[in-house]
C-alpha cells in the first residue's frame, strides 16, 4: 500500500528513547540512515531531491571573488535594526590580513575591526549586558599566535571603546566560537587552544574562560581536556536544564564530543564521543523559548570512495530531552548550485548561527564557491517549525504506525521518498507492529521469604529489533543488577538482591517497573523480616556504649547500665563506618576521656572485647590506652609512634603486640578474646594474634574503667584516635562473630544486636 500526497509537516519518524543512532528518517529531505563509522552507529544522510519545506531555498548573503566571508553573528538591537557581523579574508583559511565586518539591515558591508599590525580578525561574537554590547574577537598575529579579545558598543553599535586583550597563552593558538551568559550574570566562554606548531596535527585542548563582572577581568578554569586524534576543536555551549553547561565540540574521531561544565562546583568533566556523526566539522546548539535545544551541524552524505563522509549536508534537529534524544530532522543548505552559475562545493557550518528574529528564523552557513573562496548564504524559516511543527512531530510517530490511532492495525514503514512536492510512503499493513522488538519477562513474582537474599530474573526480547529498556521503583532494601540495557537476540540476566540488615521484623513489598519504547512490565518483590539478623552476639553480652550521643556528658551503656562520664575535651557526634554512623574523638593533648563508677563491669572467668577505631597519631609515646577495664584487660596503642595495638587480659602492661601501622587514618576493628588461660586477636574480621594468657580476676581490683585512657586514682596513657562501639562480654567470641562485627568494613548498627 503506498500513501502519497501527505503534507510534509507531518513526516519526521523518529524513536524518541533511542536518539539518533535508531532513528528512521525525516522525510521531506531525503533518507537517514543509520550506519558504523570508525567502529561506532551514526546517522548519515542519503539525498533523494528537494529541501526542508520549513527553510527558503538559500540566499546569498554576502561575496567577493577575492575575499572569503564566513564566521557570521547577528543581533537585533533596541532601535529595531539587524546588526550582522562577518570575518573576511583572502584566503579560506584565514592565511592572509582579513578584518571584521558588518552590515546593517542588509546594507553596506561596514569595516568594524582591522589592524594591519595582524593577520587576521575572525568570528566577532557579541555578547548584550543590557547597558552596552562587548564583541568577542580573534586575532591571529603573523607568527601563528591566536588570542582572545573584547571591544565595547554602545547600544546603537556606532562607538566603539575599551578594545582589550581578554586572553591569550605563550605560542599558542587561542580559540573561543560562542559563549553562554548565566542567570547570576556569569560569562562562560569555552576556549580551545594548540601550540602553534601543532595547529595542523593537535592535540587541541578544551578549557573553560569566565567572568563574574561583564568581562572586566577573565578567569580560566584551568582544568584542560582532550581526546584521542587531534583533541577538541571549535567548542560549542549549550544550556542545560539542570543549569550545567554541555560543550560541544569538533573531532577527528567522525563524531561530535560532548564536555559539562558545571558553574555551581566550576569544574569541566572528560570529554565523551557522541553518536552525532561529523565530518571534520563544527557544531551550534541553540537553547529555544519553549526549553528545547536546536542543534545544526555538518552531517554526511554516502560515505566516498576514501571511506570518509564528505561533509555536504548542513541539517538541524531537536532535542527535548537536554539532547539525550533528538528529532524533527531539517534540511539547511546542501553543495547543489542556487542558480548563480558557480561550482559549489561543500557547505559548511565552521561556526553555524540560527538567528530567531520576529517569528522567523534566520540561518547562515558557508559555501566553497569555484573552489577557492568562502560565500556566507542564508535562509529563511518560519517559526512554525518551532511552535507547531515540533509538537506535531514528537507524537507523529504514533500515527504513522498506527492508523489511526485507534485502530488495530499497524503500518510498516518502508521508505519515504519526496519528489515533485508529493512525498512518497512505501509501507504494509499489519495485526501486529512490524519489525518492532517484544519485551519478556520470566517471571512477575518473587518471594524472597526470610532467608533468600538473591535470586535471578530474565529479560528477553522476542521480537525484531534493538530493545532499550530500564528499571525504576527500587526501595532502600533492594537492589538491581543491571538497570539498564538494550537487548538485540540474547537475554539478560537480572540479579535482584535484598538487604535486612537493621529492618524491622515484618512483611515487606514493592513493585519494580521495566519501561521500554514497546511497553512496560512490572515485577511484584516480596521479603519477610522474622528476626534481626545477628541476635548471637547478645550472648554474653555485659556492656554496650555505642559513643552515639551528640549532646550532654554521659555515654550510655545501653545493656548495663555502666554509664560513663563524657569528659568536656571529647568530641562528640563524629564520622563513623557506614553502619554505625557515629564515633567520639578523644585528644591526648586534652585530657579528654570517658569513666565509669567503680567495678561496674561484672568479674567473669572468660571475657572479650570489641571496639572500633581510627588513628592518625605519630606522638611517639610508648602506651595509648584506647579502653581499659579497671586496669586489669585492657587494649591499647603502642610502640614507635604509636603504630602496633597491644591487648592484654592479665593485669599488667605487657601483652600480645600487633604489628602496625594501624594510626593509618583507617578505621579499624579490633575484636579480643580470653578463654582464661589463652588470649586471641581477631583485627578487621581476621584471626592475627594469639598468645598465652591467664585471665587476671578484677575482683582483685578496685578501680574506675574508661574509654580513651587508663585511670588509676589519675587519668593515664591518653590515646588520641576516633573510637566507636565499644563492647563487653562474659563468653569467648569466634572468627563468624569477628566477621559479623566487621561486615565487609562497614560494621553493624546496634539496633541489629542488642
Amino acid at each position: 500500500m503506498v500513501y502519497s500526497g501527505v503534507q510534509s509537516a507531518k513526516i519526521s519518524i523518529s524513536n524518541p528513547s533511542a536518539g539518533l543512532r535508531h532513528s528512521i528518517g525525516s522525510a521531506n529531505q531525503g533518507l537517514w540512515k543509520s550506519r558504523v563509522y570508525s567502529g561506532k552507529a551514526c546517522i548519515h544522510y542519503t539525498k533523494e531531491g528537494g529541501t526542508s519545506a520549513f527553510f527558503s531555498e538559500p540566499i546569498l548573503f554576502i561575496n567577493s571573488t577575492e575575499t572569503s566571508i564566513r564566521n557570521i553573528q547577528a543581533l537585533r538591537l533596541d532601535n529595531g535594526d539587524l546588526i550582522e557581523l562577518f570575518s573576511a579574508s583572502s584566503t579560506p583559511e584565514y592565511n592572509n590580513i582579513g578584518g571584521v565586518y558588518f552590515k546593517r539591515n542588509n546594507g553596506a558591508s561596514e569595516l568594524f575591526l582591522n589592524d594591519d599590525t595582524v593577520k587576521t580578525w575572525i568570528w566577532p561574537g557579541v555578547i548584550d549586558f543590557g547597558n552596552k554590547y562587548t564583541a568577542v574577537h580573534m586575532k591571529l598575529d603573523y607568527s601563528g599566535v591566536m588570542t582572545l579579545h573584547g571591544v565595547d558598543l554602545d547600544r546603537n553599535f556606532a562607538t566603539q571603546t575599551n578594545n582589550r586583550l581578554l586572553f591569550s597563552l605563550n605560542s599558542t593558538n587561542v580559540q573561543a566560537y560562542n559563549f553562554i551568559i548565566l542567570s547570576s550574570g556569569r560569562v562562560v566562554i569555552p576556549i580551545v587552544y594548540a601550540a602553534i606548531n601543532q595547529v595542523s596535527s593537535g592535540p587541541w585542548y578544551l578549557d573553560v574562560l569566565y567572568s563574574d563582572d561583564n568581562l572586566s577581568t577573565v578567569n580560566r578554569l584551568n582544568s584542560p581536556k582532550t581526546i584521542s586524534g587531534r583533541g577538541l576543536m571549535e567548542a560549542q555551549p549549550v544550556l542545560l536544564s539542570s543549569g550545567n553547561i554541555a560543550i560541544l565540540c569538533r573531532t577527528s574521531l567522525g563524531y561530535l564530543a560532548v564536555a559539562t561544565y558545571n558553574p555551581n562546583l566550576n569544574t569541566l568533566s572528560g570529554a565523551s564521543l557522541t553518536d552525532i556523526c561529523q565530518p571534520q566539522s563544527g557544531s551550534y546548539a541553540k537553547n529555544l523559548s519553549n526549553g528545547d535545544i536546536m542543534l545544526v551541524w555538518n552531517t554526511a552524505e554516502e560515505e566516498s570512495a576514501s571511506s570518509s563522509y564528505p561533509r555536504k549536508i548542513i541539517a538541524m534537529a531537536i532535542s527535548s530531552d537536554d539532547m539525550a534524544t533528538w528529532h524533527s530532522y531539517h534540511v539547511i543548505g546542501t553543495s547543489e548550485s542556487v542558480g548563480d552559475g558557480m561550482v559549489h562545493q561543500s557547505p559548511y557550518i565552521h561556526q553555524p548561527f540560527v538567528y530567531e528574529d520576529n517569528g522567523t528564523l534566520i540561518a547562515y552557513f558557508e559555501r566553497v564557491v569555484n573552489s577557492v573562496t568562502i560565500s556566507l548564504y542564508k535562509t529563511i524559516g518560519s517559526n512554525y517549525i518551532i511552535n507547531n511543527v515540533v509538537n506535531e512531530l514528537k507524537s507523529w510517530k504514533d500515527l504513522i504506525f498506527r492508523n489511526p490511532p485507534e485502530s488495530t492495525q499497524y503500518v510498516e514503514l518502508l521508505s519515504i521518498i519526496h519528489k515533485d512536492g508529493i512525498v512518497y510512503f512505501d509501507a504494509v499493513e499489519s495485526d501486529e507492529i512490524p519489525n518492532a522488538p517484544i519485551l519478556s519477562v520470566d517471571s512477575t513474582e518473587i518471594d524472597f521469604g526470610s532467608d533468600t537474599d538473591s535470586l535471578a530474573v530474565s529479560l528477553s526480547n522476542t521480537g525484531n529489533g534493538v530493545l532499550s529498556w530500564s528499571i525504576s521503583g527500587l526501595e532502600s532494601w533492594l537492589s538491581v543488577s543491571p538497570t539498564s540495557g538494550d537487548i538485540l537476540s540474547t537475554t539478560e540476566n537480572l540479579l535482584i538482591t535484598v538487604n535486612r540488615t537493621g529492618l524491622e521484623i515484618g512483611n515487606y513489598s514493592t513493585t519494580l517497573i521495566i519501561t521500554s519504547d514497546v511497553g512496560n512490565s512490572e515485577i511484584n518483590i516480596s521479603m519477610e523480616v522474622i528476626e534481626n539478623i545477628s541476635n548471637s552476639l547478645l550472648t554474653g553480652l555485659v556492656s554496650l556504649w555505642n559513643l552515639d550521643e551528640t549532646a550532654g556528658d554521659i555515654a550510655y551503656d545501653v545493656i548495663n547500665g555502666a554509664n560513663m562520664t563524657i569528659g568536656s575535651a571529647v568530641l562528640k557526634d563524629q564520622s563513623a563506618p557506614l553502619n554505625i554512623t557515629k564515633s567520639f574523638y578523644f585528644n591526648s593533648q586534652l585530657n579528654s576521656n570517658c569513666l565509669t563508677s567503680l567495678n561496674a563491669i561484672p568479674n567473669s572467668n572468660q571475657a572479650s572485647i570489641s571496639l572500633w577505631f581510627k588513628s592518625s597519631d605519630t606522638s611517639g609515646a610508648n602506651l595509648n590506652s584506647l579502653f581499659s577495664i579497671e586496669g586489669g584487660w585492657q587494649i591499647n596503642l603502642t610502640g614507635t609512634n604509636t603504630a602496633n595495638f597491644q591487648v592484654s587480659f592479665k593485669g599488667s602492661f605487657t601483652g600480645v603486640t600487633g604489628l602496625g601501622p594501624y594510626n593509618d587514618g583507617q578505621w579499624h576493628h579490633v575484636l579480643a578474646t580470653n578463654d582464661g588461660t589463652s588470649t586471641k586477636v581477631y583485627v578487621d574480621g581476621a584471626s592475627v594474634l594469639t598468645e598465652a594468657q591467664a585471665l587476671y580476676s578484677l575482683d582483685n581490683v578496685s578501680r574506675t574503667s574508661a574509654i580513651g585512657s587508663r585511670y588509676d586514682g589519675s587519668v593515664q596513657y591518653m590515646t588520641t584516635a576516633y573510637i566507636s562501639q565499644v563492647a563487653v562480654w562474659n563468653v569467648v567470641k569466634n572468627v563468624e562473630d569477628a566477621i559479623l562485627l566487621y561486615n565487609s568494613g562497614n560494621g553493624l548498627h546496634s539496633d541489629n544486636w542488642n
